[in-house]
């Protein structure tokens, strides 16, 4: 039996239709054993070959797809078998129990939808042939964890986009506005809403509002909280309007005046205050008659028997300008006091006669001449004035005086001149045709006159009866010109002109006689060759210049082109007068285009000719023998010549060289340009005088060696120093090292053992030893001390010799007393790297002299129970740099230095974290000592007084560039307190965050005095007074910055008891819980050039509170604030130059300045500018005068929109009269309320 898998007969390689039904049964056994199944008809039975012997009847495939009934899902489908392709269809196509799963053909994108709305999440997808229940066909929910949120949904004010729109709340215009809020539109701005426009929003947006109580929603200045006022307007929207309601400001009420007479014009008495106008008032006090109608300011002026003020202005008549002219009388002004008005005169209207000289007559018609007027006599006059004003002058007024006539003469040629021969006629002014003048000769030529010019004509032209050349006014220019021929060759010589009428004897008309001596020489002669050049024809041109020279009297000339005076002997000769250019008169130079070759020539070594004798160099006998070279025998061929046997010649004889200097002749080897070198004989090898070492050119390298210095004798020689190659091995001085780096001093060399002194004993780089201790004396062996002072423990150790102790890097333990030496101490590496612990005790005491400095260490832990824990220095001095001085406690003064009658300079040093239970935390200063601080840091010390430090006792301290920070005393002086006679000058220093009772950062007690300069305090605290600076004596400030300083009680950076000045300086947000934001002076005060920017004083004065005389010069104040004086409260005179005063403000009284004065006290204000300033009363100034001589003086300031919100946009005027306020200059005033200006 032929056995086959079932995998045959799928692929219909056995057709079971053809056997029987047992062959079927044994066929699918076997194929259920095969395949790893059981029948499911009959167990199986093995044989003795493991395979079941069973047949049965095989199955039929329906559908022909290839798989029977019982392996085929579907045998009805041949689309439907484990082989079919599974699409999405609703049917199991590949009969592997799953029907349409994910990966079947035909699969959608479906998107979740978890909240069941309908709508699918965009972020959520999966892959199907159907949604199922948690899928849908689309992506639109915003939000699938929501079911109200989708394209659905209502949008609501929620925050959310209700309906997947992308818009939110109000931005979505389907928005539910029942969902949001009622809000109101407040269109000005002023908080206020229009109940006349509700608007629903989910927010409130900018112009909406909750309230809805805005009357006015167009003016930002009327709403319930606005205070009502008289302007016609409901201002606080209470229904009532100015005088109705009882809320409105009286500030702007005004006052009505009772009107009696009803002329509109009312009196003071009985005013009434309201916002409107009643019956029988009047808004004016000003009628002076309220029983007559006819009297008012709006009356007019009229003159009177009775003097009636008609107008009410105070002026009476013709006191009044105003006064009605045609009630008065013209007066005309009488200029020259002759009686008679001024005819031009328009006339004044006076009620009166004005006793000023004025006339009512004005016939005048000179007023500026007293002689001329109705009443004076007609005169002759040249001006043709009417004297006697009746319209006619002199001849043409028949009332003219004759006496004043003149005689007058015919002038019929009109030249100005009348005859002479005529009788005249006598009145004023001239008849036609005739003169004053009686001297014309000829009155019938007007050419001849008195004036006319003296000609030659034969005629006395100028009637001084003189004719000709006879009359010395003759004018030359008619006259002929004579020359004088002084020679008689008929030809005359220029320059001797006389101008007549006549020709005299020896004179011609011609002056063409260029030399009128000589008779040979004029313009007929001929002209020659001479070496005078002379011009004998007088053509203005001579010999060779003359064309027509005579050709007889002429010279040959050859060219000379060298110039040397000998003409070419080969050039073609000219002929002339003169001898033209780099010509000359003879032709024997044999070379003219050598200068120096001509018969005067040398001859000279040169191959040529130079003196034209025809012989050249050694042949020629004259040669000069300086040109000829010397010439020297060379024996042995080295290219030197002997110097004993030298001949001079042109050219070398055989066996000559012309370099000499050959000192040995016989040898070739010697002679100036050989190599000397070193050798036994001592050769001079180069000739030139030196031998060996003595010669600098030797070759060294022939010799014994490279030598070096060595100066200290050490064995070593000296670095810096050349090395010097020697022939001869030197005796003494020099060795063959050159590695000593100091060779002046024998214990310094590569040899060495480093010590601890700041020198470079071993010549390696390092000047440093780490960890060790030395001590240089003065006198004496140096010696280490590194055991001594690097103990855990202290050592007591007493210096009187002088000497340095240099400590290298480490910490070190000492307690020490320097007695009267001088001594140094050096930290080498720098505080950073060097410690001295006190161990508990003073670390150094400094006396009897002594004279200590100190350098680059740290100076920590000392402790005593009196003063100065670190250092004290008493009757010494002491001078420090590059040290930190820290954690120090003392008992009583000092808690660092304690300095008594002794001078301390301190630079790049660091006083910080020390304690004393006295004065001065980090140094107390006593005993007429000066301190110096430099560069230096004093932070976080603590002390009674001077927390930092304390200056006593007629000591100074003087200090520069340093820093003063975060100390604290518990009483005066947080930083610095001086006292009893002590002087300090801080310059360019900082200050901050110090604190005590008085003076934050400094108190100035007693009799000490101060100079600050350049330095800045900022953030210092008092608890009391002065919360930077508390001075009890004079103090300068120049150029000086305080900054956020405070005082619970007076002067928030500065309070002063004596002469205070501030120069250049700048005070910004200082505060005082009582008087005196930055400034508080009890004394003198003078300030310049500053500026006080947002200080506060809780009581008065802003900026300045003042009880003394006060000037401040070219100042700021801004923004400063007070509740009385926001600038400056004055208690004493004042004044003030050309100063800023802006936007500063106060609560009460004086938005800039509150004086109050009592006797004899004055305020200048001289120039300057008081801008946006604001009080209750005064927005500049609050004036209290308790005495009439007390004056506010005011001159060429401006002031301009400064507010008072009660009295006085500029000056509320308190207990004083307009008397005591003087303004003069030119004023500016611009006033901002209806407080008004005074």
């Amino acid at each position: 039996m032929i056995w086959r898998s079932a995998g045959e007969y799928r692929r219909g390689m056995h057709n079971p239709l053809l056997i029987a039904s047992r062959v079927w049964c044994s066929t699918l056994a076997i194929m259920a054993m095969l395949s790893g199944c059981r029948s499911p008809e009959k167990p199986a039975t093995a044989s003795s070959t493991g395979i079941e012997e069973a047949f049965d009847e095989p199955e039929l495939d329906a559908d022909g797809d290839g798989f029977s009934v019982s392996e085929d899902c579907d045998d009805t489908d041949a689309s439907v078998s484990p082989n079919g392709i599974e699409v999405c269809d609703g049917i199991d196509n590949d009969c592997d129990g799953v029907i349409d799963p994910d990966t079947a053909a035909g699969v959608r994108t479906w998107f979740i939808d978890a909240d069941g709305d309908g709508y699918g999440n965009p972020a959520a997808t999966f892959e199907a042939c159907e949604p199922g229940e948690s899928g849908v066909e689309n992506a639109l929910d915003c939000d699938d964890g929501d079911a109200a949120t989708s394209p659905d949904g209502d949008e609501v004010c929620d925050g959310i986009d209700n309906d997947c729109d992308s818009l939110i709340d109000g931005e979505d215009d389907s928005v539910d506005p029942s969902s949001g809020a009622l809000f109101y539109s407040d269109f000005d701005g002023d908080g206020y809403g229009d109940p006349e426009a509700p608007e629903f929003a989910c927010e409130r947006r900018a112009g909406l509002v909750d309230d809805a109580t805005d009357c006015n929603d167009a003016d930002p200045d009327i709403h319930p909280d606005a205070i009502e006022i008289c302007d016609d307007l409901d201002n606080d929207c209470d229904g009532l309007t100015d005088d109705e309601d009882d809320n409105i400001d009286l500030s702007t009420v005004r006052a009505f005046y009772p009107d009696v007479d009803g002329d509109g014009y009312g009196v003071p008495t009985g005013a009434i205050q309201g916002c409107s106008l009643p019956t029988g008032y009047s808004a004016e006090a000003t009628d002076c008659d309220d029983d007559n109608i006819a009297i008012n300011p709006g009356a007019t002026e009229v003159c009177d028997d009775l003097n009636v003020d008609e107008d009410c202005d105070g002026a009476i008549d013709d006191a009044d300008p105003s006064v009605d002219p045609a009630s008065g009388i013209l007066f005309y002004v009488d200029g020259d006091g002759d009686g008679f008005g001024d005819r031009t005169d328009a006339g004044t209207v006076w009620c009166a006669d004005p006793a000023d000289g004025s006339v009512v007559d004005n016939t005048d018609c000179d007023d500026a001449a007293a002689d001329i007027n109705p009443d004076a006599t007609e005169v002759c006059d040249l001006s043709d004035i009417d004297e006697d004003c009746d319209g006619t002058a002199d001849d043409a007024d028949t009332s003219v005086d004759p006496s004043g006539f003149s005689n007058w003469y015919t002038d019929s040629d009109s030249d100005g001149f009348g005859d002479r021969d005529v009788r005249p006629t006598a009145q004023c002014d001239a008849p036609s045709g005739a003169v004053l003048d009686r001297t014309d000769c000829d009155d019938g030529d007007s050419s001849i006159n008195p004036d006319a010019i003296e000609i030659c004509d034969d005629l006395d032209n100028d009637c001084d009866d003189l004719i000709d050349d006879d009359d010395d006014s003759l004018d030359a220019t008619t006259a002929t010109t004579w020359f004088e021929d002084g020679d008689s060759d008929g030809y005359g010589a220029a320059g001797t002109a006389l101008e007549l009428c006549a020709a005299p004897t020896g004179y011609v008309a011609d002056d063409t006689d260029c030399d009128d001596e000589d008779a040979d020489i004029n313009p007929g002669e001929i002209e020659v060759c001479d070496d005078l050049d002379t011009d004998e024809d007088c053509s203005g041109t001579a010999d060779d210049l003359d064309s027509g020279v005579d050709a007889s009297t002429f010279t040959d000339w050859s060219p000379d082109t060298d110039s040397d005076g000998y003409g070419d002997a080969t050039a073609t000769l000219t002929a002339q007068c003169d001898a033209p250019t780099g010509s000359v008169d003879n032709a024997a130079d044999c070379d003219d285009g050598e200068f120096d070759i001509n018969p005067d020539a040398t001859e000279a070594c040169d191959s040529i000719d130079n003196d034209c004798d025809t012989l050249v160099d050694d042949d020629d006998p004259s040669l000069d023998p300086t040109t000829a070279t010397e010439w020297a025998p060379d024996t042995d061929g080295d290219g030197f010549g002997d110097d004993a046997s030298v001949v001079r010649a042109c050219t070398s004889p055989s066996g000559y060289t012309d370099v000499l200097g050959d000192c040995d002749d016989g040898e070739f080897d010697i002679n100036p340009d050989a190599q000397e070198v070193c050798d036994a004989d001592d050769t001079d090898e180069d000739c030139d005088g030196l031998i060996d070492d003595a010669d600098d050119s030797v070759d060294a390298s022939t010799g014994s060696g490279s030598w070096y210095v060595d100066s200290d004798g050490d064995g070593y020689g000296d670095e810096t120093a050349s090395a010097e190659l020697l022939c001869d091995t030197p005796t003494s001085g020099y060795v063959v090292d050159n590695t000593d780096c100091d060779d002046k001093d024998a214990e310094v060399n590569p040899g060495a053992t480093e010590v601890c002194d700041l020198a470079d004993n071993d010549c390696d780089p390092s000047t440093t030893a780490d960890g060790t201790a030395y001590w240089v004396p003065d006198s004496g062996t140096p010696s280490d001390v590194t055991s001594t002072l690097g103990g855990s423990s202290a050592v007591s150790v007493t210096w009187s010799d002088d000497g340095a102790l240099y400590l290298c890097a480490g910490v070190w333990s000492l307690n020490a007393t320097v007695d009267g030496a001088i001594l140094d101490v050096v930290g080498v590496g720098g505080s950073s790297a060097v410690t001295v612990n006190g161990r508990g005790g003073r670390l150094l005491d400094v006396e009897n002299g002594a004279d200590l400095s100190l350098n680059g260490f740290t100076l920590k832990n000392g402790y005593t129970s009196s003063t100065g824990a670190a250092v004290r220095v008493r009757g010494s001095s002491l001078v420090g740099d590059d040290l930190e001085i820290t954690d120090h406690s003392a008992g009583d003064h000092g808690g660092a230095l304690f300095v008594s009658n002794s001078a301390v300079e301190l630079s790049n040093t660091i006083i910080d974290d020390n304690y004393s239970a006295g004065d001065g935390g980090g140094l107390y200063a006593t005993g007429s000592s000066t301190v110096v601080l430099d560069t230096c840091t004093l932070e976080d010390n603590s002390a009674s007084d001077g927390g930092a430090a304390n200056i006593n006792d007629a000591s100074t301290l003087t200090m520069d560039n340093s820093t003063l920070t975060d100390n604290y005393a518990s009483a005066y002086g947080g930083a610095l307190r001086c006292q009893d006679g002590t002087s300090v000058s801080i310059t360019s220093s900082d200050f901050s965050l110090n604190s005590s009772i008085d003076g934050g950062a400094v108190e100035l007690f007693g009799s000490c005095t101060g100079t600050v300069e350049s330095s800045t305090f900022s953030n210092n605290y008092a608890s009391d007074d002065g919360g930077a600076i508390w001075a009890e004596n004079t103090l300068d400030i120049t150029g000086s910055t305080f900054t956020d300083n405070t005082a619970s009680g007076q002067g928030g950076s500065v309070w002063s008891d004596d002469l205070l000045t501030v120069d250049t300086s700048s005070f910004t947000d200082g505060y005082s819980g009582d008087d005196g934001g930055a400034i508080r002076s009890k004394s003198t005060l003078t300030v310049s050039s500053s500026v006080f920017h947002s200080n506060q004083a809780a009581d008065r004065g802003g900026a300045i509170d003042a009880s003394e005389a006060t000037t401040v010069s070219a100042s700021t104040f801004t923004d400063n604030y007070a509740d009385d004086a926001a600038a400056i409260d004055s208690n004493a005179s004042l004044v003030i130059n050309n100063s800023t005063f802006d936007s500063n403000s106060v609560g009460d009284k004086g938005g800039v300045l509150r004086l109050n004065y009592g006797a004899s006290d004055s305020c200048e204000i001289n120039g300057g500018s008081f801008t946006n300033n604001t009080a209750r009363d005064g927005g500049v100034v609050y004036a209290d005068f308790g005495s009439s001589s007390s004056i506010l003086e005011v001159d060429s300031a401006v002031f301009t929109n400064n507010t008072a919100w009660s009295n006085g946009d500029t000056v509320r005027y308190k207990y004083g009269s307009s008397s005591n306020y003087t303004f003069t200059g030119t004023q500016s005033f611009t006033c901002q309320s209806s407080a008004g200006c005074y």
